[in-house]
């Protein structure tokens, strides 16, 4: 195994293991370049923020039949405004870690890592491929 597929594997494994590091870098790229188009999740306390000034009869006609102002998130589907309380399944059933990864290695200086961390990771994947090729 070479130091690049080595390095690959164990930022995969990280993504993997922690849910919230994979939800920031899905958010981060997100921010970036519109990643997550159409699941993107928002904390439900910024659901007033997010939509004042617009007409009420606008906000209703971005409604699904599935949104539930009680669960912990909302985000914003083919279909409308929906909610969820679990926002790590919804973003893994919308992308994959290596599609995470490969994005986070394209986009890594465009983008905030909150774990340091991963970013020397990220950055050693980097340059390790470049030495590889």
């Amino acid at each position: 195994m070479s130091k690049y597929e080595e390095l690959y594997k164990n930022a995969i494994d990280k993504l993997q293991n922690d849910d919230d590091l994979f939800c920031v870098m899905v958010e981060e790229l997100d921010s970036w370049d519109n990643f997550a188009d159409g699941f993107r999740c928002y904390p439900m306390y910024e659901l007033d923020d997010l939509h004042s000034g617009m007409k009420l009869s606008e906000f209703l006609e971005r409604i699904t039949r599935d949104f539930n102002l009680y669960e912990e998130y909302f985000y914003y589907s083919i279909y409308g405004l929906e909610s969820t309380d679990d926002k790590v399944d919804l973003y893994k059933s919308n992308t994959d870690y290596e599609e995470v990864l490969d994005k986070v290695i394209e986009e890594r200086d465009n983008i905030y890592f909150y774990d340091s961390g991963f970013e020397a990771l990220v950055n050693e994947i980097a340059e390790s491929k470049d030495t590889e090729q």
